[in-house]
């Protein structure tokens, strides 16, 4: 079997069949690949990355092309399947976000940028989109794809203006240090900012750096940061989840976790059910539970 690919050298503006002249070219990501044929940049067990084709032959699906691929692994399995979560305890990761390799740990290391992080507390994957929520730098980044090399640089950013900055105050376009949960669908995000006691919704995908919100819960607007225990109130949330139907919001310091059974298109909505520690459930009119049970906060 005798699989093709092509690399494009960029800065040469030169074109290689694999076909013409081995070159031991190593990829970088998917483009580098065939992707009409299905390739993938994929990362041998050398470290290094090489480009990789469906094979139903192989376990895990994958082999390595059998043109400019070095390292010994030309024409082999790739040692797991691709897309998927490790297949033996205690495998190495691929790639590595926010630092230069895998044994490091450095705060924003180089300075606050598109590739640094600092305390990242959440990850999410929605269509192509992935989406890390960076706590300490009061942002969240987003990547357009599942970035194949280490330190990758994000493509736009929330919650503040630009990749550099890291402003922390309260309103539509910027988030507080202390972001925390997070969730991603196909068309909305949705950002829990724990220190504002609010959780902000974008209700398209964003495509450019610093977009605002487009709707807040837990306030009546994007410029106050007040807690309350009421059906739309919220006391420091942690997470929060969605399937594009329903909302769901982890309301930590109020000890409850409240539901909103359609995704929230006006500002301070109340939720449609609180879950607690006291209570297996109530609704926000149920007959004999009443709103009176949305301001307890006892555990």
């Amino acid at each position: 079997m005798r699989l093709r690919t092509t690399i494009v050298m960029g800065g040469l503006g030169m074109v290689i069949g694999g076909c013409l002249e081995r070159l031991d070219v190593q990829c970088v990501e998917n483009s580098n690949c065939n992707l009409s044929g299905g390739g993938l940049c994929t990362l041998a067990s050398t470290g290094n990355h090489w480009c990789a084709y469906p094979d139903p032959a192989c376990s895990t699906g994958y082999r390595y092309s059998d043109d400019d691929v070095g390292d010994g692994v030309s024409g082999v399995c790739t040692e797991r399947p691709q897309g998927h979560a490790p297949i033996t305890s205690g495998e190495f990761a691929d790639e590595v976000f926010g630092q230069d390799d895998l044994v490091s740990s450095f705060v924003n290391s180089g300075g606050i940028s598109a590739s640094s992080l600092n305390h990242p507390t959440a990850v999410a994957i929605a269509g192509t989109h992935l989406w890390i929520s960076d706590s300490s730098n009061a942002r969240v980044l987003q990547w357009n794809a599942i970035p194949v090399v280490d330190r990758p640089l994000a493509n736009l950013v929330l919650g503040q203006k630009d990749s550099t900055s890291m402003d922390s105050v309260t309103d539509q376009a910027t988030l507080r240090i202390g972001v925390n949960g997070l969730s991603a669908t196909v068309s909305h995000v949705f950002v829990a900012d724990y220190a504002s006691n609010r959780v902000v919704i974008y209700s398209s995908i964003p495509t450019q750096t610093g977009v605002p919100a487009a709707i807040v819960l837990g306030q009546g607007s994007f410029n106050t940061s007040d807690t309350g225990k009421s059906a739309s109130g919220l006391y420091s949330p942690y997470d929060v989840w969605s399937d594009d139907v329903r909302l769901v919001v982890a309301d930590t310091a109020n000890s409850r976790v409240l539901i909103w059974n359609s995704i929230p298109t006006t500002n301070g909505k109340a939720a449609d059910i609180g879950l607690s520690t006291r209570f297996s459930g109530w609704s926000q009119a149920g007959v004999g539970q009443g709103q009176d049970e949305f301001l307890s906060n006892k555990a």
